[in-house]
């Protein structure tokens, strides 16, 4: 499991800074509805939530 923030979307691509500044692009479809630049995800293979503990700052 690993966590990332959004940083942008190019056209159907999210592209997210995963732990240490690696950047990896994640096909929009593959997030949660509602997913926006800035959030937290959680990535468990290929389960992507949007962090809650981050939703409450």
């Amino acid at each position: 499991m690993v966590q990332g923030i959004i940083d942008r979307f190019e056209g159907k691509v999210a592209v997210v800074e995963i732990d240490g500044g690696v950047m990896k692009d994640y096909p929009k479809s593959a997030l949660p509805k509602g997913a926006k630049v800035g959030d937290m995800l959680i990535i468990d293979g290929d389960n992507i939530s949007i962090s809650k503990e981050a939703l409450k700052n």
